[in-house]
């Protein structure tokens, strides 16, 4: 887990009002404290269309391009988005036309006990437990900025 930041404190919606160079500079810091291989960022969209997402991503984007690391985008399948944003009128943003690069099974059971312990994400009907439903035991990110894109030092140096 990477290490709380300023950021932290900021207030929900405000991220996008912080100087760009500061985030980018929070993110930089907490993947150098992390010794991070890559990192996983909402995809550019902001998938939920969160100004906060988006703003963190695109710093995430930044720092790793600085960092030379990789980058995975998290996202969810256009089908998921359809479905939620017809069930609850949501704003979930389908990812631009293009392959999820990744089908990753994931078990549930950490972010099951993380929601039930916000009142707020523990109501059996919100969108977030649809979202969870429709996706099953899978996540779906795709490369924002690839392992090919990004190259550490030569073995021979």
């Amino acid at each position: 887990m990477l290490p709380t930041t300023r950021c932290a404190i900021t207030p929900d919606g405000g991220l996008e009002r912080v100087h760009g160079s500061r985030l980018v500079g929070e993110v930089i810091d907490a993947a150098g404290a992390a010794h991070a291989d890559g990192l996983l960022v909402f995809d550019p969209s902001g998938v939920t269309g969160h100004h906060d997402h988006a703003a963190a991503s695109a710093a995430a984007l930044r720092a790793a391009s600085d960092l030379n690391l990789p980058v995975l985008g998290w996202t969810l399948p256009n089908t998921v988005a359809d479905q939620l944003n017809r069930e609850y009128e949501t704003g979930f943003v389908e990812p631009p036309a293009v392959n999820i690069d990744i089908e990753l099974p994931v078990t549930r059971s950490r972010q099951v006990a993380a929601c039930a312990s916000h009142v707020s994400q523990a109501i059996p009907t919100s969108v977030l437990w649809r979202r969870l439903e429709l996706l099953g035991d899978g996540e779906h990110p795709r490369w924002l900025r690839g392992p090919d894109t990004a190259t550490g030092p030569s073995e021979s140096s």
